[in-house]
């Protein structure tokens, strides 16, 4: 967590941790994902999540065909780029709702 933070905020980008997944089970990062929007949507109500982007080392849009289109991959060697951001970017304005929430685990 402290690297993501520290990553986002050299790259200039404001954040707020709204939470984190928790590990399902090696490897199950789309259903850690997925589980922790379905727990948000149910403990907020008010706040709908339509649109979301996910940061990664791991090939999510391959492992689940619900993560297409909001994930950001990384590497395990160099982390979160300053290219990723414009990634990042591209798939926020894609979308015709602002980004509600980043789902990751620390």
């Amino acid at each position: 967590m402290d690297k993501l933070l520290q990553s986002l905020g050299a790259h200039d980008c404001a954040s707020r941790v709204l939470g984190k997944t928790v590990e399902i089970a090696p490897f199950e990062r789309p259903a850690e994902i997925l589980k922790w929007l379905k727990d948000f949507s149910q403990n907020f109500p008010k706040h709908v999540v339509e649109n979301w982007i996910a940061v990664d080392d791991m090939p999510l849009e391959s492992m689940h065909h619900k993560m297409g289109g909001h994930c950001v991959l990384t590497t395990i060697s160099h982390g979160f780029l300053k290219h990723h951001i414009r990634i990042s970017e591209d798939l926020i304005t894609s979308r015709e709702s602002p980004v509600s929430v980043a789902a990751f685990r620390a």
